[in-house]
């Protein structure tokens, strides 16, 4: 399984007014080839005025399963220890997937050019924070995939169903039940 996916998205020459790309490409992201357009912008206002940000769409092409159009924002990577570190980056969600995008800006011939790179975000990341840990942590031992001791304390716990009214729909004879009743749930330390 392929868990990065790399674009070139070249200038675009044909540029005759601001809300044309400043550059444009294809990514072709697992089976799915999406057309990209990028615009490389700057803040506007606030602590972070005149920051350069790179502004993205993601459209499915025409012959793509993929149903989701994306518009992504990469924002400058301020403190780059290396030439090929990228120059922005970001977090988005595209087809249900949580992904990490880069991007840096290279030299093509005369032109310029935008090497995207697009990877999935896992638990084991390095750039995931102390407390994003943490919570995922607490998250993978609440769902029951935890392992030693944050396991052992999801197993302590006992989830008591409470019946409330299910909701009403309408129908053209009136109001009609729904089919699945929704509950809400409750959470009782120690297994009381």
């Amino acid at each position: 399984m392929v868990a990065k996916w790399e674009a070139t998205l070249f200038q675009n020459v044909e540029k005759e007014h601001s809300e044309q790309p400043d550059f444009k490409g294809a990514l072709v992201f697992g089976v799915d080839t999406y057309d990209v357009v990028a615009w490389l912008r700057e803040v506007k206002k606030g602590s972070h005025a005149g920051r350069p940000y790179l502004s993205m769409q993601l459209t499915p092409t025409d012959d793509s399963g993929a149903v989701e159009r994306a518009n992504i924002a990469l924002w400058e990577k301020r403190y780059r220890t290396a030439e090929t570190d990228p120059h922005f980056k970001g977090k988005e969600s595209l087809n249900g997937e949580v992904l990490k995008f880069s991007a840096r800006i290279k030299l093509a011939g005369s032109l310029h050019a935008v090497q995207l790179s697009v990877e999935r975000l896992t638990a084991d990341d390095e750039e995931m924070g102390a407390l994003a840990k943490e919570t995922q942590r607490r998250l993978a031992a609440f769902t029951g995939r935890g392992k030693g001791t944050a396991g052992r304390e999801a197993a302590g716990r006992k989830i008591v169903g409470v019946k409330s009214r299910p909701r009403r729909g309408t129908g053209r004879r009136g109001p009609l039940l729904d089919a699945v009743p929704h509950r809400r749930l409750r959470i009782i330390r120690g297994g009381h």
